[in-house]
């Protein structure tokens, strides 16, 4: 009797261990799909708010006409669309371009616009998408204030949780409309007003920005809608006086 019992125990103890390990193996697996799908989530909402990676592609056609283009194939944390890494025009440095015609700062009374604008040297996307972080950026190789198309990019977001006031500094840009005012400064302090000629949703086949222009302008340029690849909001001014 003594043996059946110890034998009954044993087959008990055997049928714990069993169930112990299909409890733990259920918990794994629980574990390991709870983490990947969470891994997803955290993956997707940085890609909407632009801060996953991205990749970067050349444009022969920029390097040959001396523009950008903007040919996308991905969304990106710039401004809607992938960048190019410029042209091969000889670009010049900020610190040597004339305190008069470099632009510091942008202000746009009708939508409390009142910011910096960055002017780097480096035409490198990941360079240029560090400095969004900080302030808008104007493109190197694009207009100064007395020549050409000042091209300026900046993030917008409609996501509440981004407290980086940079991710929202254009936010109201999208509501600016023809005849509108852009105030630029230029590093000596004069102001230069320009007028809005043109306010539009761009797709991502309108993928030309020239840097050339007949009368000193400058261009806006901001993401669209997070969710669709290469759409962004582009507002093209003149100089007005």
């Amino acid at each position: 009797m003594i043996y059946n019992v110890l034998m009954n125990l044993q087959e008990q103890s055997n049928l714990g261990k069993k169930r112990s390990k299909k409890l733990t193996d259920r918990y794994d697996f629980l574990f390991l799909a709870g983490f990947g799908i969470a891994f997803l989530v955290t993956l997707v909402t940085f890609s909407l708010l632009g801060l996953a990676p991205k990749e970067i592609s050349t444009s022969s056609e920029s390097a040959l006409n001396g523009g950008l283009s903007l040919e996308s194939s991905s969304n990106t944390s710039l401004f809607g669309v992938d960048f190019t890494k410029g042209t091969t025009k000889t670009i010049v440095k900020s610190s040597q371009i004339s305190g008069d015609d470099l632009p510091v700062r942008v202000v746009i009374s009708k939508i409390g616009l009142d910011s910096k604008i960055l002017n780097p040297d480096s035409t490198d996307v990941n360079f240029l998408d560090n400095e969004l972080t900080k302030d808008p950026v104007r493109y190197p190789g694009s207009g100064t204030l007395s020549s050409g198309n000042i091209f300026v990019f900046g993030h917008s977001t409609g996501f509440k949780i981004v407290q980086n006031p940079a991710y929202k500094v254009f936010n109201q840009v999208k509501t600016l409309v023809v005849g509108d005012q852009i105030t630029v400064y230029s590093l000596t302090g004069k102001a230069h007003i320009y007028t809005v000629v043109s306010a539009k949703d761009a797709k991502k086949e309108d993928t030309w920005i020239d840097f050339s222009a007949d009368k000193p302008s400058i261009t806006l340029s901001t993401c669209d809608r997070l969710s669709q690849i290469g759409d962004r909001f582009v507002v093209k001014a003149v100089l007005a006086q």
